[in-house]
């Protein structure tokens, strides 16, 4: 997968309304516009052996906590608050997110495997105890950040569907703020499709506009804008089957030729929508090529 550099966080100073008005404006623009509705791989597809697998997938249920005080001393304080710094200049950049969250976040150590872990229900980040001896700051810190950032992404209620759209922005931002801080951060392999659909969707819109529609729930009318009816859904539909490890060779290729065939029309409709000048069209539409994850003939003829 391709593993573009992003770009340092900085104070974003366009407005808010600015992003809706150019959003809004693309939208005009394509309803004046003639798109290409031939999908070879996404028109015919049957999801319901998708949805018994992603059901099947999800059966083990993560359980509540039971914390008999939180635990803390002032190496894991003392890291929370310089992790807190680390995501502080987001907020100036992304001022809609859950802040509040952030805020009112806690921490404490716990017997758990993984090195942290956010849980929600009681905006909790846990920390597994050996880190109390180990003391190691950069790898407590790099650990911290993307769960902590699910505290800043965390949006009540949040449908099940966009589970595989919030753990590739997710990640992006993590490996963003760690990379201007000189962490190592690299994101999970279980999620590397998550990451990629992300990745491809940001190349198009833009960072800031991306972020903006995702978290506030415009996304997905916006890819069936460009695209076709319920397409956004297909999309993250199939992101979630490729990602889980249970999937055979037949299953996955079938999941990201669809997810291919979305992205790739989206690309095109809005590049021919939105973009006037012709060098940058085609420069959007070739960096799209170069990072697909299956080859086809198909694929780059429409991108031409």
């Amino acid at each position: 997968m391709a593993n573009n550099k992003r770009q340092k966080i900085r104070p974003n100073k366009r407005c808010i309304n600015f992003l809706c008005t150019l959003v809004l404006v693309g939208i005009s623009i394509s309803l004046l516009i003639s798109f290409n509705k031939d999908y070879r791989y996404a028109n015919d597809v049957s999801t319901d052996k998708w949805s018994q697998a992603v059901m099947s997938g999800n059966e083990e249920e993560s359980q509540p906590i039971v914390l008999g005080g939180e635990d803390r001393d002032e190496f894991l304080e003392d890291t929370f608050e310089e992790a807190k710094g680390l995501l502080s200049p987001l907020k100036d950049s992304y001022p809609y997110l859950n802040w509040n969250s952030l805020e009112k976040l806690k921490i404490s150590y716990a017997g758990i495997d993984s090195l942290a872990e956010y849980h929600e229900k009681e905006n909790i980040v846990l920390v597994r105890t050996s880190v109390r001896k180990e003391k190691d700051e950069k790898e407590l810190e790099t650990a911290l950040i993307p769960e902590m950032l699910k505290a800043v992404l965390t949006i009540p209620n949040m449908n099940q569907l966009y589970e595989e759209l919030y753990e590739g922005i997710n990640s992006l931002l993590a490996e963003e703020v760690c990379s201007v801080n000189q962490l190592k951060f690299e994101s999970p392999e279980q999620i590397q499709y998550s990451v990629w659909v992300c990745q491809m969707l940001e190349h198009v819109l833009g960072q800031e506009n991306f972020l903006y529609l995702s978290y506030n729930g415009y996304l997905m009318a916006v890819i069936d804008e460009y695209t076709v009816d319920n397409y956004g859904t297909l999309l993250f539909d199939a992101i979630g089957v490729a990602n889980m490890s249970s999937m055979g060779h037949e299953e996955y290729d079938e999941a990201m030729l669809v997810a291919q065939d979305i992205v790739v029309h989206f690309a095109k409709n809005y590049a021919e929508a939105t973009i006037s000048d012709p060098a940058r069209k085609a420069e959007l539409l070739r960096s799209i090529e170069s990072q697909l994850m299956l080859r086809r003939r198909y694929f780059e003829n429409i991108l031409l």
